[in-house]
């Protein structure tokens, strides 16, 4: 498996309604291999981006990596901050703070050998000063960060981070790092731990209520929990998925004025092309869309605020030949009748091997997908640079 070195970078992106505007992607380029893995609208034209910087040996092939954080504003980019005291690892989150701080949640693993994994997994939060000193103000052993947008910000100025094992769950931390409670899912219906859910994703909203999607093991069920600002559960609402194969990733959850929605994917088993249905799993029931039949694999998913939905859709040539990305928009149909895409446009260079995992709508109207861009071709498992890119699409 290929580990990278997490990134968190702040980019400053065009307001499309001041004058001179340019859509124009930004690439963050080294001599080693960087993706991007999340990113968030920050208003007033900047973003939040979070993702992976290439660390040694050479060749670079993504594995064996330190933490790092960059800040682009107007002016240019500033020197990498590297943080190497918790080994190496992903990111899964990032958060700016006024005055200029700002929080990275990662997930380590200890040094990759080719094969094996050597050492323990470990969630760690990192708060890095305005001047770049770095602060661990939590770490948890034994656990990972559930996937790569696992922190949310709390009106307090805490945090909320969604762990994923035995001991993880979700978790309400202070200023400070403090923990103040701790949710886990119990099994449904009272069964036994080898079908307690897991959690996939999850959002908060402005009250302070929690949203958490989990997926029981073995089961093709999903459940979208409430938990209250106290860390109890208020209720659950679970999705019999039938015969449908469900796709974890992507999963998203979104809160809203009043509950959330969260999205799932699921296929047909068997199809030549895949059947996709998508799901919205709310807190005042559910509903299911047909996407039509998709080649190569759903890399990020977005709801949009009219009912319609976004995607990043990647396609491959071969075992191992280049990757196309293609950014979609689904209007949300009549019921019974299968959306219909519209392309937004390709991210990066075609023929390349290219892979978005992020999206987010901006306040100035546009949609920003984020990720990785090869330069050329490779073969195998790497010993290429590749660069994070971020990509600005009308919609």
């Amino acid at each position: 498996m290929r580990r990278m070195l997490p990134l968190l970078l702040l980019v400053a992106a065009c307001d499309s309604n001041a004058p001179n505007v340019s859509d124009a992607p930004f690439t963050y380029r080294t001599d080693q291999a960087e993706s991007a893995s999340g990113v968030t609208d920050l208003g007033a034209g900047r973003l939040l981006v979070w993702g992976s910087v290439e660390g040694r040996p050479r060749p670079a092939d993504g594995t064996n990596a330190y933490p790092a954080v960059l800040r682009v504003d107007g002016d240019g980019l500033s020197a990498p901050l590297v943080y190497r005291a918790a080994g190496f690892g992903s990111a899964a989150g990032a958060v700016a703070h006024l005055g200029g701080s700002v929080a990275l949640l990662s997930t380590h693993y200890g040094e990759f050998d080719g094969q094996n994994q050597r050492g323990p997994s470990g969630v760690r939060l990192v708060v890095f000063s305005a001047v770049g000193t770095p602060r661990v103000i939590y770490s948890h052993e034994g656990v990972h960060a559930a996937s790569a947008d696992a922190l949310r910000p709390a009106a307090d100025g805490g945090y909320y981070v969604l762990e994923d094992g035995a001991q993880g769950g979700l978790v309400r931390l202070d200023a400070s790092g403090r923990e103040r409670w701790r949710f886990r899912a119990g099994a449904p219906g009272g069964g036994t731990a080898s079908n307690v859910p897991f959690p996939i994703a999850f959002d908060v909203g402005a009250d302070g209520t929690a949203y958490v999607l989990l997926h029981p093991s073995g089961s093709a069920d999903v459940q979208l929990a409430e938990v209250d600002p106290d860390g109890a559960l208020r209720r659950s609402i679970r999705l019999q998925l039938g015969d449908d194969a469900l796709l974890t990733y992507p999963a998203v959850v979104r809160a809203q004025a009043t509950g959330a929605t969260a999205l799932v994917l699921t296929y047909v088993p068997g199809t030549a092309l895949r059947a996709v249905r998508l799901t919205r799993l709310s807190t005042h029931g559910a509903t299911a869309s047909a996407l039509p039949s998709l080649t190569g694999s759903v890399r990020a998913l977005l709801p949009g605020d009219d009912g319609s939905i976004y995607l990043a859709r990647q396609t491959e040539s071969g075992s191992f030949g280049p990757t196309t990305v293609y950014v979609e928009r689904y209007a949300a149909p009549p019921a019974g009748t299968p959306a219909a895409p519209e392309l937004l446009g390709t991210f990066g260079r075609e023929g390349r091997f290219n892979s978005a995992g992020a999206l987010a709508l901006l306040s100035d109207g546009r949609l920003a997908a984020a990720g990785g861009i090869g330069p050329r071709g490779v073969s195998g498992e790497g010993g290429d640079d590749f660069d994070l890119h971020v990509a600005f699409y009308r919609r």
